[in-house]
């Protein structure tokens, strides 16, 4: 399986779950979809699979090898990134705040 099917797969089967749990953490519905969206493009943008010539990544990112059991491991990845992504725009967002204060 290439990872554009696996990010389909995922998208197409769990994508609804993926956006309620971005939910959760920040109770809007758009948000989520952004959250969740981003979490996909950062993901996949270091995945690649076995095989595929590896590009240089920039500066500080990490690519990471898709082996048989890392594509099992695909939506922990995204969730773990939508948790990420999430936090840091609520540390940017109470960061300015303070200092406005």
């Amino acid at each position: 399986m290439s990872w554009s099917d696996d990010l389909e797969r995922l998208a197409t089967e769990r994508g609804t779950a993926l956006v309620g749990y971005a939910y959760v953490l920040c109770g809007d519905v758009r948000q989520a979809e952004d959250l969740v969206q981003d979490a996909l493009v950062k993901v996949y943008s270091r995945l690649r699979g076995p095989g595929v010539p590896a590009a240089r990544p920039a500066s500080g990112m990490r690519t990471i090898l898709l082996d048989g059991r890392g594509t099992t491991h695909t939506e922990a990845y995204v969730r773990r990134t939508v948790l990420n992504l999430y936090l840091d725009g609520w540390r940017t967002d109470s960061g300015s705040r303070s200092r406005a204060t």
